[in-house]
């Protein structure tokens, strides 16, 4: 992976990280948040992972593992200001990671539900002085839009973003804001669901063009991405946008054809395409989607599927496009281990 900045006061990519800076990751028990934590404790950080349910296995297992649990709602602002505050004396770091809303019910207005009341709790931390550091995950191809997905949720999280940074310029802080805004490609664990179909029917689903290459990559490689980020002293000139990616672009034929390797199967397991027009229908009947959440995720769908190689700016620095390590075959490979260990 490259990193931004080979050095800095808080500790560069290979760097330990400073004592005096106390890192919070929110969305600590998904994919990415979970490999963040993991990520900034091996680089010896302290680390407080905000979770809603301290009793789970996951939340467990980061605590057993060194991280300190805090436990507040995302969508209450005072709960989360007040883990913010409990650290107070401490320069704070924050990684900002809004959960995907369930798709029974219209995931836009719940996922811009939660992302107000992200920036509304950052907003008081920020006036309170209590913010160093932001890194924030957002995704390939964000922009302004309605029934987009992510595209366009996360959109409207950069753009508040960008106006924490603007307000500490304007009262003239000494030291304003740092954000960092880091666009995931296309995660590898989408994939996750697909290792049994392939084992015992032979065949994917795709919601893609079945030939055409896009920008994926590993959860764990996004953590370590935000790792270095947070940890990399601050930019206050303004927002930068880094990109995160797999060490190659995948098609869902790749796909199928590593998993006939790794499955070692007798026939080469078929890839299903479903046509574009039809992608609200399948969301709906096959997944269980509400009509809203079909239409979004469609919309989504469509667009990465048009523009998913071109997601990242030409004019974009080349030290802000972050290829991660782990390859499609070696992430397979662990979810196929994962499925016999499950099975057995």
């Amino acid at each position: 992976m490259s990193s931004a900045s080979s050095s800095s006061s808080s500790g560069g990519a290979g760097g330990k990280a400073d004592a005096d800076v106390r890192y919070v990751v929110l969305g600590a028990t998904g994919h990415v948040g979970s490999a963040t934590v993991r990520a900034l404790l091996n680089a010896g950080a302290h680390v407080t992972a905000v979770t809603r349910d301290a009793n789970g296995a996951k939340a467990v297992e980061l605590r057993n593992r060194g991280a300190q649990l805090a436990v507040a709602d995302m969508c209450q602002p005072e709960q989360l200001c007040g883990v913010l505050r409990s650290l107070h004396g401490h320069r704070v770091r924050l990684f900002v990671l809004n959960p995907p809303a369930a798709p029974t019910g219209d995931t836009d207005a719940v996922e811009h539900e939660s992302i107000r009341a992200i920036l509304s709790a950052l907003s008081s931390a920020v006036a309170e002085g209590l913010l160093e550091r932001v890194v924030a995950l957002s995704t390939y191809g964000a922009r302004p839009g309605k029934l987009i997905g992510d595209m366009g949720t996360l959109h409207t999280l950069e753009v508040g973003l960008r106006a924490l940074h603007a307000s500490t310029k304007a009262k003239g802080d000494k030291e304003p804001l740092s954000i960092v805004v880091l666009r995931g490609a296309y995660y590898y664990s989408n994939l996750d669901e697909y290792v049994k179909p392939a084992r015992d029917n032979g065949e994917i689903v795709s919601l893609f063009p079945r030939d055409t290459p896009l920008p994926m990559v590993g959860p764990d490689d996004l953590g370590r991405m935000a790792s270095t980020l947070l940890r990399e002293g601050s930019n206050t000139a303004g927002v930068e946008v880094h990109f995160g990616e797999g060490p190659a672009h995948c098609s869902f034929a790749d796909v199928a054809a590593t998993l006939s390797e790794l499955l070692a199967s007798s026939a080469a397991v078929r890839v299903v395409e479903v046509p574009l027009p039809e992608l609200e229908q399948t969301f709906r009947q096959q997944f269980g989607f509400s009509n809203a959440a079909a239409s979004s995720y469609a919309g989504m769908t469509r667009l990465f599927a048009k523009e998913g190689q071109g997601a990242v700016p030409g004019d974009t620095p080349p030290e802000r496009v972050h290829k991660g390590q782990i390859t499609l075959k070696e992430y397979l490979a662990h979810q196929i281990e994962l499925v016999k260990h499950k099975s057995a």
